[in-house]
């Protein structure tokens, strides 16, 4: 850390002499975990669609267990997860409520990445 003219006394002195020593240390990785300007909460937007993304996954497997995809049986199928499955409805919410999440973060991080210039 840059030595400043100005003199410091008291327990700010004590406090710049610890934060100046951890140099020496193995807490150096302190110091890197306080950014040194300013980083924009919209950076994690693709962090938060990767973790919706895996959660339409584990969701969509367990629908998956009993879900008939024929035409005849689909509907009949939605609704024995809606009333019978335990947690279905539940897990169905998650899975359309997700989906509807994916999308607007997939948008959402493509406009930040391109009006950012990234």
């Amino acid at each position: 850390m840059a030595v400043s003219l100005e003199r410091r006394t008291g327990v700010v002195a004590l406090l710049y002499w610890f934060w100046d020593g951890v140099d020496r240390t193995i807490f150096t990785a302190i110091k890197f975990s306080f950014p040194a300007r300013f980083v924009s909460p919209f950076g994690f937007l693709g962090m938060l669609t990767f973790i919706v993304f895996i959660i339409l996954g584990v969701s969509g497997a367990l629908l998956m267990f009993y879900y008939q995809p024929i035409l005849d049986r689909a509907w009949d199928s939605v609704q024995f997860i809606n009333d019978d499955v335990p947690f279905g409805f539940h897990i169905r919410n998650i899975h359309y409520h997700g989906s509807n999440a994916m999308v607007l973060l997939a948008v959402l991080h493509m406009y930040y990445q391109y009006f950012s210039g990234r």
